[in-house]
C-alpha cells in the first residue's frame, strides 16, 4: 500500500472478504498486518446470492457488495 494509505489506516484492523483462499492477491494482501482477510467459498456465495436475491442474477460489482454484506453480518461465522 503506499506510506499515504498505510497512514492514514494506522492502528485500523480492515477485514477483507474476497471469494478465492490461495493465488496471487491473497499471497500480495497477506504482507499487511492490518489486514484481516476472510476466504469465503464460491459456494457460500453463490447460495447466499440465491437467499438475497432468488432471480440468480449476477454481475461483479453486486457479488462484491453481497461480499462485504456477507462479511458484515456473519463473520463471527467465519474463518480469517
Amino acid at each position: 500500500m503506499g506510506g499515504r494509505t498505510e497512514s492514514a489506516f494506522s492502528g485500523t484492523t480492515i477485514a477483507i472478504a474476497l471469494e478465492q483462499s490461495k493465488g496471487a492477491l491473497i499471497h500480495a494482501l497477506m504482507k499487511y498486518e492490518q489486514l484481516v482477510l476472510y476466504p469465503i467459498n464460491p459456494k457460500q456465495l453463490s447460495r447466499y446470492r440465491d437467499a438475497i436475491h432468488p432471480s440468480g442474477s449476477k454481475n461483479d460489482p453486486g457479488d462484491a457488495k453481497l461480499l462485504a454484506q456477507f462479511l458484515k453480518r456473519h463473520a463471527e461465522q467465519l474463518r480469517p
